[in-house]
């Protein structure tokens, strides 16, 4: 989606982990230059930056299907 509109290759950050070794909680910033960063929170890296992203594709009004395609 980024580089589509000739943006920045998004850049994935860890801005906080909490929790134990063995349950840990990360939550993520996506930054893409010219965008309001977004974030997101989950038990793996993995998981926190597909919300991020997801956050920002929400609020740029690019959301997904039921089906996983995305419609923009």
């Amino acid at each position: 989606w980024a580089m589509a509109r000739s943006l920045t290759i998004p850049v994935y950050e860890v801005v906080e982990r909490s929790g134990p070794d063995h349950a840990p909680v990360f939550r993520i910033a996506v930054r893409v230059k010219g965008i309001e960063p977004g974030f997101g929170t989950g038990s793996s890296k993995r998981v926190a930056e597909q919300e991020a992203a997801q956050s920002v594709l929400a609020r740029e009004g690019i959301g997904a299907t039921q089906d996983g395609n995305s419609d923009g």
